[in-house]
């Protein structure tokens, strides 16, 4: 029995190393890149260019704080009780006090995110 469930097992010795997908591929990676240079790219470098920083702090905490979200189903899968306590804990005080999140008030409480 052990010896049929092996014989399926093959190895190809002389391996095609042609990709059938490359050129697809490379025809997605030109059009990344064009989209990036002209369109993505500039519109971050504006972003970055009016935008105040305590705005753009604000942005990166609120994005922080949907995170959270995650580390907290993470710890719940993983059975790490303690930790759970302390992400939701992070996550509830920064939505509720901290304007949804734009505000990092945990972390001034000593709450740090852990990922």
């Amino acid at each position: 029995m052990v010896l049929l469930s092996f014989s399926a097992c093959t190895t190809n010795l002389n391996p095609d190393p042609i990709d059938p997908w490359e050129e697809w591929g490379r025809g997605i990676q030109a059009v990344n890149d064009r989209m990036d240079e002209n369109f993505l790219r500039p519109v971050a470098e504006t972003y970055r260019w009016i935008t105040p920083a305590f705005i753009d702090a604000g942005v990166a905490n609120f994005m922080n704080n949907v995170e959270d979200i995650l580390v907290v189903g993470n710890d719940l899968l993983q059975f790490k009780l303690a930790q759970l306590g302390m992400d939701s804990g992070r996550f509830m005080i920064n939505t509720t006090f901290g304007l949804a999140g734009a505000v990092d008030i945990a972390t001034y409480m000593g709450l740090a995110q852990t990922c």
